[in-house]
């Protein structure tokens, strides 16, 4: 049986990744300025990789006997037995579309990821069936020849898997041809694998982020001989030693996160790899541990300057000071840090947001990112104070760079000036180029 998983993206001159957000998606809409064109043009270039659950779901498939094709344009889907439609916020209105011309070639279809699992309805006026919750372990556990034999419709429930080691690998070498997957800030112009070593995050942010609500607040781990065989598989079949945890947490628990980086360090693995994590769960200790066993590149969600923002929104942090000290101690051991900001949360003003700026500047990590507060559906602070205040009726503006709700003391036009400002303002002072110039010996 053929079976095809449709991956259809909107046009846009900024890259798309529906695997960020918890699945929902984000566009980095950077600025309309010269430089900031350039700066989304680099990163669209060079940042590449399709959603975890894609790449899984194709090696479930796959080790079923299912002949599998992965398609991102609709014009070459013309027959198949069934085929999966990704779901996303950034692209919703462009997968609708995708779904009305498989009904018209009377494609046997279904819908899979976070957002159609958060607004099912939506997509079921125009596909057969919606898989609700974890596609990978649907397919896992469903019989796929009784599902395309009966034309089953409607909402298919996917339980969560509470043991990732379930999974087999995910099948990355499907999209070797293509040039990806690939991330520049750990492996300049080669390829790096996205790994998982855990799902769900059980942090208070889950008030207004989509990860807790996707993937659940229970922490849920692949054990270290598995992380370790599937590095190792990459490493000794492809010649692959770059990988980014894909984790909404990676350090949440810090044995764990030891036992890892000790038994790649047993190995003699020599593989470099980044994360994103809270700085909360990150000292200078784990921090070096890390390093020996490959750490190069971090990702930490700052969001605000302003303790009184973060409260507001629920956001646990530490202390600004502590942030600041522990930022540059992890670069002086020669970990790049990239560190996320987020403009116009609820009760953000003008000043507030240029407080952050400074602040960042501050810091001067390897890397900044500057977005806008995006109240997502399925989330808390979305149903209970935001559903009334969109401004947009399409979803594809929740793209984390536009501003889809009416704030009480931010434009439309403060946000997107406050972007673009911060951009350009941050990759050209003189101190981030000497250093950006240090680090990568340009």
């Amino acid at each position: 049986m053929k079976i095809i998983i449709l991956d259809p993206y909107k046009k846009s001159n900024s890259k798309i990744n529906k695997d960020q957000a918890g699945g929902y998606g984000t566009s980095n809409e950077f600025g309309d300025n010269f430089f900031n064109l350039i700066l989304s043009y680099f990163v669209k270039k060079l940042i590449q990789y399709p959603p975890l659950y894609v790449a899984y779901s194709i090696s479930v498939l796959k080790k079923k006997g299912y002949d599998v094709f992965y398609e991102n344009d609709i014009n070459l889907v013309n027959s198949a037995d069934l085929c999966l439609v990704t779901s996303s916020i950034v692209c919703h209105e462009t997968e609708l579309q995708v779904l009305k011309k498989l009904k018209e070639k009377k494609i046997y279809t279904g819908v899979i990821g976070s957002f159609c699992t958060t607004v099912p309805n939506l997509y079921l006026k125009e596909s057969d069936f919606v898989i609700s919750g974890e596609p990978e372990f649907f397919l896992l556990r469903e019989d796929i020849n009784s599902l395309i034999k009966e034309k089953k419709r409607g909402i298919l429930k996917s339980a969560s898997g509470k043991n990732l080691d379930e999974l087999p690998f995910p099948s990355w070498e499907t999209f070797f041809n293509s040039g990806g997957p690939k991330a520049f800030f750990i492996n300049k112009f080669g390829k790096t694998i996205p790994i998982l070593a855990s799902r769900g995050c059980p942090y208070s942010c889950f008030n207004y982020c989509t990860y807790p609500t996707q993937q659940g607040r229970t922490v849920r781990r692949r054990s270290v001989k598995n992380i370790i065989s599937e590095i190792k598989l990459w490493k000794e079949k492809y010649n692959i030693n770059s990988f980014l945890f894909r984790d909404p947490v990676f350090s949440i628990n810090n044995p764990q996160t030891e036992e890892l980086c000790n038994e790649l360090k047993k190995r003699d693995l020599k593989i470099k790899f980044g994360i994103e994590t809270h700085l909360n769960n990150l000292n200078l200790h784990l921090a070096k541990i890390l390093y020996s066993a490959g750490l190069r590149y971090v990702e930490v969600g700052i969001e605000s300057s302003s303790e009184e923002v973060l409260k507001d929104c629920k956001r646990f942090s530490i202390k600004k000071e502590k942030e600041l000290d522990l930022v540059k101690a992890i670069e002086k051991i020669g970990i790049k840090v990239k560190t996320m900001f987020i403009y116009g949360m609820p009760t953000d003003n003008y000043k507030s947001c240029l407080d952050t700026l400074n602040f960042s500047k501050q810091i001067n990590a390897t890397y900044s990112q500057f977005s806008i507060f995006t109240p997502y559906p399925g989330t808390p602070i979305y149903d209970t104070e935001y559903k009334n205040k969109i401004l947009t009726k399409k979803f594809e503006d929740f793209t984390q760079w536009q501003l889809v709700f009416k704030h009480k003391n931010l434009s439309t036009e403060n946000l997107k000036s406050l972007v673009k400002k911060s951009y350009k303002e941050y990759y050209l002072r003189s101190i981030w180029l000497l250093k950006y110039f240090k680090i990568y010996r340009l």
